[in-house]
């Protein structure tokens, strides 16, 4: 309902001069038109409020600078991650052995491994030393295609042998997982 000057409208005639109104106080006639425009279509075809959530791709690039850090110790183990440029430094103490272990990664080097591994947090520090990229594979896509194809795996178990000096070692706490995730593998 609008009263203008004493005479009093209703529906679409007060729905009309109230938006006459509105676009007459915005700048530049292209404005104008496209807010009218955005009426008509709204009136015949209202707006979908719908949110989208999508999740983050499994395998995706992600930027760093220089000192941020990608994981610290206690963090969840989210991922692999492989260098496409620039270098990454991973670092782990163990307060309870007093051992130390640093590492540098370059382009075409890998870190995060051990999400093959039961440990269900990271035990490491990898920091930027420089602004670099990485393509990272989240944990769940990481383990299907090393189970998928054997010699992935197998080097991975061989790398992180060597690297960490073993599974009884501080820097590699529990074995290779054996065991199937709780989803269903596909059917034949």
């Amino acid at each position: 309902m609008a009263d203008v000057y004493g005479v009093k409208m209703h529906g679409i005639l007060a729905w009309l001069l109230w938006r006459g109104f509105y676009l007459s106080f915005l700048p530049g006639l292209v404005s104008k038109f496209r807010v009218g425009l955005n009426w008509m279509i709204n009136a015949v075809m209202p707006p979908n409020i719908v949110q989208l959530r999508m999740p983050a791709p499994a395998t995706r690039y992600i930027h760093y600078w220089e000192g941020d850090k990608v994981f610290e110790p206690g963090m969840l183990i989210d991922g692999f991650y492989t260098v496409i440029k620039g270098r990454f430094k991973l670092t782990i103490d163990n307060p309870d052995t007093g051992e130390h272990f640093e590492k540098e990664f370059g382009p075409g080097d890998h870190f995060g491994e051990r999400v093959l591994l039961k440990s269900h947090l990271r035990t490491g520090l990898v920091e930027a030393l420089d602004d670099g990229l990485l393509l990272f594979t989240a944990q769940k896509d990481f383990r299907r295609f090393a189970r998928a194809f054997p010699p992935l795996e197998k080097y991975f178990r061989s790398y992180i042998d060597a690297t960490f000096g073993g599974p009884d070692k501080a820097f590699a706490p529990g074995n290779v997982m054996d065991e199937k995730e709780d989803e269903h593998e596909p059917q034949a």
